[in-house]
């Protein structure tokens, strides 16, 4: 059984050891390919729900918003412990 990235992982798994799976339960898969992080994290949700998206981005300057997976992670590796607690916030809002 697996939701979103767990069923990523699930499908990963049932390739490998398919002699150890019967049967699955997929749900919401998101596969992580470069097409849907980019339709996730750049153009595509942000089209179907702009007011969340324009809250994810507030703290991303605009010269930084043509990678948003770049410039969120540069911000949660950084030493500036409360730039890293706001990007944090902002992205698991984004994910929920």
């Amino acid at each position: 059984f697996g939701g979103s990235w767990g069923a990523t992982l699930s499908l990963c798994y049932a390739q490998k050891y398919p002699e150890r799976v019967i049967r699955m339960i997929l749900r919401g898969v998101f596969l992580a390919r470069e097409r849907d992080l980019r339709w996730f994290y750049q153009e595509g949700a942000s089209l179907v729900f702009p007011d969340y998206w324009e809250e994810f981005v507030s703290s991303i300057p605009e010269e930084e918003r043509d990678d948003i997976i770049s410039a969120f992670h540069r911000r949660l590796t950084g030493e500036d412990e409360l730039a890293k607690m706001h990007a944090a916030k902002h992205w698991s809002l984004w994910e929920g």
